[in-house]
């Protein structure tokens, strides 16, 4: 072989394992169980289902390790790394990992945290009950910390707690908090009612007649269609089967219940 041309072989040939090295490991890092937030948003709760309360909001791209799932697959139990664990739903993550491979536990508890809120009004007033004709019971200044135990029936009052065991409720608008005020479970005494199964029209597939379609365009939020119609953006959720209110696409059909 010349000499001037062994030189530029073996790198070439450097170059090449390298490559084959890096292709060998790339099926096994695809293969680790960790996952991100692949959606704007996402609650981390304490049980598998829509109806547990949220520890935490993930925003799009957080990383966590996957531990367990429930037997269905539809919510994963996972660990960040502060150590926090709680249960995400399959439907809002991203990973190259089977879910069906990991172990199953529908009982796997979450960590118990309790979410704060700042006031960032310049002040506001903390009333008796979810309304703005309630007995004031105290004025919270800007820059407060509050902590977080409930919401209403649709999330505009929050459900708060001083820490000197105080409690009231305060309009959420005026608060900044660690999680959304509408996943948090209402203590309003509200309750989400069931929703009877849409009529169908025989040997047609479509939904049956009597419920309002409306065609979701570019800018449209569940929450900014709910209240159009004045319905719970949750039962709204709920009556179309949609897992993640946040995650809606131009030129989806939904039905107004």
């Amino acid at each position: 072989m010349n000499r001037q041309l062994r030189p530029a072989v073996l790198k070439i040939l450097s170059v090449i394992l390298v490559f084959a090295i890096v292709l060998s490991a790339m099926p096994v890092l695809a293969q680790d169980p960790v996952a991100s937030v692949n959606t704007g948003a996402a609650n981390l709760r304490s049980g598998p289902g829509l109806s547990f309360g949220s520890i935490a909001a993930l925003p799009f791209g957080f990383g966590m390790n996957l531990t367990a799932r429930n037997s269905q697959g539809t919510w994963v139990y996972v660990t960040l790394g502060n150590g926090i664990v709680g249960w995400i739903s399959s439907a809002v993550i991203f990973t190259s990992y089977p879910i069906a491979n990991l172990p199953i536990n529908d009982t796997a508890v979450a960590s118990s945290l309790q979410p704060t809120a700042t006031v960032v009004s310049s002040s506001v007033n903390m009333r008796a009950a979810a309304e703005t004709i309630a007995a004031v019971v105290t004025v919270l200044p800007q820059g407060q910390t509050v902590e977080l135990i409930g919401r209403n029936f649709n999330g505009s009052w929050a459900n708060v707690r001083l820490t000197n065991g105080q409690t009231g409720w305060v309009i959420a608008g005026a608060l900044r908090a660690q999680v959304p005020v509408r996943s948090l479970a209402p203590t309003d005494g509200s309750v989400a009612a069931p929703i009877a199964p849409a009529p169908v029209n025989p040997g047609t597939g479509n939904p049956g007649t009597g419920r309002t379609a409306y065609v979701i365009r570019a800018g449209d939020t569940l929450a900014g269609i709910a209240r159009a119609y004045g319905v719970n953006v949750y039962t709204l959720a709920q009556y179309n089967n949609i897992y993640n209110i946040n995650l809606i696409y131009a030129g989806q059909t939904i039905y107004i219940p």
